[in-house]
């Protein structure tokens, strides 16, 4: 009898487990019919992510080297002509040789020429290019009267580039022909490589020193100056009459001497004329008596 109640129990478990089935069966069709209705509708966007930025230079290879080339720097050769006058050419120059000295300039070369009536200097002093037109002004604050200023710039840098080229290429060369020279076996390949070499190497002197002077005129600015002082000429003052009547005298006197010491050097000629004049006097007075 006891076996009842344990098949009851039995069979209300299977009905609750048969219901939980149901309920679940019909909670996941109805999940289904639920997606059925949103196919079809599109998500909301989101906003897009900026674009990263640019590497920055150095950032594009692990060795941090980059592609675009470094920009030459631009090389500029600048240059000044100056001539001027001062009132007093002692204390000119002591007021140049303080700009100099504020500059940081350097007197290259100088000359100097004095006369009865000039004072004149020429000099040629070198400085920084960023200080040239300071230096100019300097001049002119200075000077009595400009009578020249020409500032000139000349743009190098497609020379600089073309010489730095052709020296490396012409080194290459060289590495070459060296290269050549080891493994050269006989007499006359050593003697004409070595001849190729000399020719390079001279060639590569050559634009070498063209470069260290293109450099040297681009890191330093070259000043022409032209100082000087006038005097009054006295030779220009105009002379009063009578000594321009003692002067004519004098040159008058001058004349009839070189004409005297010129007809004594003639003698010969002179004597001629004399004596062809005194034949004709006589010559027209014999004449004359023979008509009377």
């Amino acid at each position: 009898m006891k076996i009842l109640p344990v098949l009851a129990l039995l069979f209300l478990l299977a009905g609750a487990c048969q219901q939980n089935n149901a309920d679940g069966y019909q909670s996941f069709e109805k999940g289904e019919m639920a997606m059925d209705d949103y196919q079809g509708v599109e998500p909301p966007r989101t906003a897009e992510a900026p674009a990263p930025p640019p590497p920055e230079e150095g950032e594009g290879q692990p060795d941090g080297r980059s592609d675009i080339p470094a920009p030459v720097s631009t090389k500029i050769i600048r240059n000044a002509d100056v001539t001027l006058s001062v009132d007093d050419y002692a204390k000119g120059r002591s007021a140049l040789d303080q700009l100099v000295q504020r500059m940081q300039a350097t007197i290259a070369h100088e000359s100097e020429n004095r006369s009865s009536y000039r004072i004149q200097n020429n000099l040629t002093i070198r400085l920084a290019p960023e200080r040239l037109d300071s230096f100019v002004i300097g001049l002119e604050k200075l000077a009595l009267h400009v009578d020249q200023k020409n500032i000139s710039s000349r743009d190098v840098t497609r020379e600089f580039v073309d010489l730095e080229t052709r020296l490396s290429a012409k080194r290459a060369t060289v590495d070459r022909y060296r290269e050549i020279l080891r493994s050269a076996k006989t007499v006359q390949e050593i003697l004409a490589v070595e001849q190729q070499l000399r020719a390079l190497i001279e060639e590569i002197e050559s634009v070498e020193g063209q470069l260290r002077y293109m450099r040297d005129q681009v890191q330093f600015s070259t000043v022409n100056l032209n100082l000087y002082q006038e005097f009054d000429r006295p030779d220009l003052a105009r002379p009063s009459f009578w000594k321009r009547i003692g002067r004519s005298f004098t040159a008058g006197w001058h004349t009839f001497l070189d004409i005297v010491v010129g007809l004594v050097s003639i003698w010969p000629i002179t004597l001629l004329i004399i004596a062809g004049i005194w034949w004709g006097i006589r010559r027209l007075r014999r004449v004359r008596r023979h008509t009377t």
